[in-house]
């Protein structure tokens, strides 16, 4: 990630880092002159190792309260003391920019102490710095070997982490077997990543042979533990009714999941089923809740669905011209050739709430007819041809004049 803040993953302090409890050792039944002065300075270390603990404590309670300025003051003493806690939560400050500037050169270090230490998350998140090289040079395989020793603890993620370098090839030769067996390792360790994967490898048979019936159930895992994409996936399925028989209230309920999960496809998706009423009668306006949501996040699509909908007065939703417009204008900047070519034909016409708007006809034919162009749009032509006539008629001079103005606004957008 290139930005400033990341954002970062939901992590579980561990209650007990490597020091805080104090360091074993075995009570000694008699207490000679030699042996007291031994208990004495050992009492000593149990009481600094106590209060460390308190403090790592307090700092971690800062940091979940998204005070990371007050964390990152108390954690730094505690990490150079060699709190392995506070040198893994600092690794995070770094690495998600918490408070400060993204500085993977500085969680590297701190993530590379925790780990050494015994730190577990530290050992995967070293592991992830040095597979993508993010604060220094990319060492794939010592990457890897960070994962392969936090997998030894039985670390589910770990054993993830093994399986993506090998699927996807991160520095090192791509090996599906490799993958597959690392995936089975964390997915029977109930890790809904991994079982996702394993959903996909026995889906396309690699690394494996292919299994329908195993891809199903290792996708069912997924979603149930609450994968949104293995929940959109199983909503798919049962609305398509490919390799099992077509269910649109099971596809509703999946769909539904992955939606609540803020999935933007999936609440797409499930606005389409709502709108067409495929379980059940047609509810237009949960459509356009759903529409809407999935809009807000970005997803093009739903915006000119959304505009659709208001456009057209569809599925019992009052016909809103205004607002047709901004959502058509939201889906052209997102590129969608069919988008602007809706707002031209609204400007053409003229609608209730909207004025026919000669300017801003020929402008939005212009924009379609580059989006269709650019994006092989099956519309091209047909854009093409019109902005050629709308040429024609104008004039190469006030053609000039709009066709800058649009090119002002794709710089801008595209």
């Amino acid at each position: 990630m290139n930005d400033t803040q990341r954002q970062p993953e939901d992590r579980h302090f561990p209650q007990g880092p490597r020091g805080c409890g104090g360091p074993s050792y075995r009570p000694r039944p008699v207490c000679s002159r030699g042996q007291g002065a031994y208990l004495l300075a050992m009492m000593g270390i149990l009481a600094w190792a106590g209060v460390a603990c308190a403090d790592t404590d307090s700092a971690i309670a800062a940091f979940k309260k998204r005070d990371f300025s007050g964390a990152r003051s108390q954690l730094l003493p505690l990490a150079e003391q060699g709190d392995s806690r506070a040198q893994n939560v600092l690794g995070d400050i770094y690495h998600f920019g918490l408070g400060v500037e993204v500085d993977d050169a500085q969680a590297r270090t701190y993530y590379l102490r925790a780990a050494e230490a015994g730190e577990v998350q530290a050992q995967n998140s070293i592991g992830h710095l040095l597979v993508e090289g993010k604060g220094g040079a990319p060492d794939p395989r010592a990457g890897l070997a960070w994962f392969e020793r936090a997998a030894t603890t039985g670390d589910a993620r770990a054993h993830y982490n093994i399986g993506t370098v090998y699927y996807w090839g991160q520095g090192l030769a791509s090996d599906y077997t490799k993958a597959f067996a690392a995936f089975k390792q964390a997915a029977d360790l109930g890790y809904a990543h991994a079982q996702y994967m394993l959903f996909q490898m026995y889906a396309l048979g690699r690394g494996t042979a292919k299994n329908e019936a195993l891809a199903r159930f290792w996708l069912r895992g997924a979603a149930a533990r609450g994968l949104a994409d293995a929940q959109y996936k199983l909503g798919q399925l049962y609305a398509s009714g490919d390799g099992a028989e077509q269910d649109w209230g099971e596809a509703r309920r999946w769909l539904e999941r992955a939606a609540e999960q803020s999935h933007a496809e999936a609440q797409f998706q499930l606005a389409h089923l709502y709108r067409r009423g495929d379980a059940g009668t047609p509810d237009g306006a949960t459509a356009v809740r759903w529409y809407k949501a999935a809009a807000e996040q970005g997803h093009g699509e739903a915006m000119r669905s959304l505009a659709l909908m208001y456009d057209e007065g569809a599925a019992g939703i009052e016909e809103d011209n205004r607002t047709a417009a901004y959502w058509y204008e939201r889906a052209a900047e997102r590129g969608l050739a069919l988008a602007a070519g809706n707002l031209a034909g609204m400007y053409l016409q003229g609608e209730e709430g909207l004025e026919q708007n000669a300017w801003l006809y020929v402008f939005w034919s212009i924009v379609a007819a580059w989006a269709a162009e650019r994006t092989q749009d099956a519309n091209a032509a047909r854009y093409a041809a019109v902005v050629a006539l709308i040429r024609e008629r104008l004039g190469d001079k006030k053609y000039a004049d709009v066709e800058s103005r649009a090119y002002s606004w794709a710089d801008q957008h595209w």
